[in-house]
């Protein structure tokens, strides 16, 4: 659970960033959306960094996918760290890679 009170989704562009998400993520919205909404800036350039880190081919994926994962490890984003542990599994990364 988040220590950000979650920021309710006022506004066109924010409705629109929850609805795509819910949509992505099979009709669940992403502990981190909502944090990152109380700065629409921050939230759509979280969201474009997120974007780019999928679509990226200038690294090896797995390696891509382990970035992410440290990223969330350091922050502490447990949402982060529970979704992140399920893509890196599922794209052949080994838990000792982990």
């Amino acid at each position: 659970m988040s220590r950000i009170a979650a920021h309710p989704p006022k506004g066109l562009m924010r409705r629109a960033i929850y609805a795509l998400s819910r949509r992505k993520f099979e009709g669940v919205l992403p502990e981190p959306v909502p944090v990152h909404a109380h700065s629409l800036p921050v939230l759509v350039g979280w969201g474009a960094f997120e974007d780019r880190m999928e679509k990226t081919k200038a690294i090896d994926r797995k390696l891509a996918d382990l970035v992410v994962l440290k990223s969330a490890a350091l922050v502490g984003c447990e949402w982060c760290l529970d979704y992140g542990s399920a893509v890196v599994g599922e794209n052949g990364v080994s838990d000792e890679q982990i």
